[in-house]
């Protein structure tokens, strides 16, 4: 599935679910460096400009850099249920989309702490643990080389946990965002080619510790923090401090902001999207987590949110869904996530949105100026097998017994599903 965005214009069915982000601005006005400037949204990938011959040039006149392109994959949660960790993870993501393997960086979040059950664990609680081997194997199985560890589950196994969590994905040779032993908040580089960077910048909304509290997972004693800005006032202001530092990302050539916020099985919620609109004043694109569903691909105007002098469009990826996990609409104390199973009266779309991804594909084009971005997303579904699971495309074909059964849904989910080829 494939959804284009062209200098700030959603071409094509966008997912309307519940509150919509402001309608596109389609101006874009002047260009301007680094990350925080004008970054212009394209609908196509830019073919590289073939360098001007020397003897044609004007005297005097330099020619023009040849453009740099990049491109980044991003996914959505990872959650340790018992099929994925007792599962295959390289049968599991064998069949992802092309567009994912041939990236020149992946990027996914982790909705888990890694390491052993802590003793005397509530089992009333709904806390997820990877074991390192396990978070090791889903590293190598998905070529991801940044892992998003800032999310309601980076608390599970309390302040300890997020020291072994840092240190396990170190080992796995990948990069934590938004978790460090030094400033959570500092931007990592997640791909370069010819000198130009691309950055992460991660944060959650809330952790399941929902205080923070120093005694536990925000304790000042722990090995490593995490970044997190509650929703509200009180967030933005923290949003305003840390990425507004002076220099934050002096060292990127372009931006991305991972958020982990919203309603589990909702659409994207306006505190999460004003965390979004405030990002935007910084980076170059945002991608929202948490929801567990799927939700549209959009943009902010920076003109109409942001101070004066920033202007141009920033895509949004306002829910990435699930990449991996065996996950049914809810959960409670006593109730299974694998609701498929337990035979209740839910309707089929209720089911089966879990096991529907999306990948937020984003190309990126460094010339003279600022970068210019393509931005996409694909669709992918969650093929159950017993306790297997595989993930493939998600084909628009009136003969795929998914694909009707998701048509089934109301018009707000069914305007996310590709359109069949005609």
């Amino acid at each position: 599935m494939k959804r284009w965005l062209r200098a700030g214009l959603l071409v094509g069915a966008g997912c309307s679910l519940g509150d919509r982000a402001p309608a596109p601005d389609h101006r874009n006005a002047g260009l301007s460096g680094r990350s925080g400037g004008a970054s212009l949204v394209v609908a196509d990938v830019l073919p590289a400009r073939a360098a001007t011959p020397a003897a044609a040039l004007t005297a005097g006149v330099a020619a023009a850099p040849t453009p740099v392109s990049l491109d980044v994959a991003f996914a959505g949660d990872v959650i340790p249920h018992d099929a994925i960790v007792r599962g295959e993870l390289a049968t599991m993501v064998a069949r992802l989309p092309q567009s994912y393997w041939s990236a020149d960086a992946r990027v996914l979040n982790l909705e888990a702490a890694i390491g052993e059950v802590p003793r005397g664990a509530d089992p009333r609680l709904l806390r997820f643990y990877a074991p390192k081997a396990w978070a090791s194997g889903l590293v190598a199985a998905t070529k991801v080389g940044t892992v998003v560890a800032a999310n309601n589950h980076g608390c599970d196994r309390d302040a300890e946990g997020l020291g072994d969590t840092l240190t396990a994905l170190g080992d796995a040779h990948a990069t934590a965002a938004g978790l460090s032993a030094a400033d959570p908040w500092a931007p990592v580089q997640i791909a370069e080619k010819s000198g130009k960077r691309v950055c992460l910048v991660a944060w959650t909304a809330f952790v399941n510790d929902r205080k923070y509290r120093p005694e536990t997972c925000g304790a000042k004693t722990a090995a490593a923090s995490l970044a997190v800005a509650p929703l509200g006032a009180d967030g933005l202001t923290i949003l305003r401090r840390e990425l507004g530092r002076p220099d934050r990302f002096a060292s990127c050539d372009a931006t991305v902001a991972y958020v982990h916020a919203g309603t589990e099985y909702h659409a994207q919620t306006p505190g999460a999207l004003a965390q979004g609109r405030l990002a935007a004043c910084y980076v170059d694109a945002v991608v929202f987590s948490h929801p567990h569903v799927p939700d549209r691909l959009t943009t902010f105007e920076r003109s109409r949110h942001c101070p004066a002098g920033r202007s141009g469009s920033v895509p949004v990826f306002q829910s990435l869904g699930n990449l991996l996990g065996h996950q049914g609409a809810s959960w409670a104390p006593g109730k299974s996530v694998r609701l498929e199973e337990a035979g209740e009266p839910l309707k089929p779309y209720e089911l089966v949105w879990t096991r529907v991804g999306a990948l937020g594909l984003l190309h990126f084009v460094f010339g003279a100026g600022a970068p210019e971005i393509t931005a996409r997303q694909e669709l992918v579904f969650a093929e159950y097998d017993g306790p297997a699971t595989s993930l493939r495309p998600l084909v628009a074909s009136p003969t795929d017994p998914v694909y009707r059964s998701l048509k089934q849904a109301p018009a707000a989910l069914r305007e996310l599903l590709p359109a069949p080829v005609q």
